[in-house]
């Protein structure tokens, strides 16, 4: 009865974890906020990033750790301030 139930409780747990949402970050270098079409942009045309704004979540208040573009993407991957995370 015990297996039962612990293999019930494994079932449960793992369709839990099955159902956490995907994110997806897309950072770039040297682009804009408004670098975009969806910010009405007169020549930049992003269908791919028109698509995912519509349907997903858009930060437009998202600032860099720091003026270079990889000591930033370590400041996102480690969730560390830039002069923490050993990349220069």
């Amino acid at each position: 009865m015990r297996k039962i139930g612990l293999s019930i409780l494994t079932f449960l747990w793992a369709s839990q974890v099955a159902a956490a949402p995907n994110v997806i970050l897309v950072m770039a270098d040297d682009m804009g906020y408004a670098q975009t079409s969806y910010y009405n942009h007169p020549v930049l045309k992003t269908p791919n990033l028109d698509d995912m704004a519509k349907s997903g979540l858009r930060m437009d208040r998202f600032y860099t750790g720091a003026p270079q573009c990889s000591t930033t993407r370590a400041t996102v991957i480690t969730g560390r301030t830039n002069d923490r995370t050993g990349v220069f």
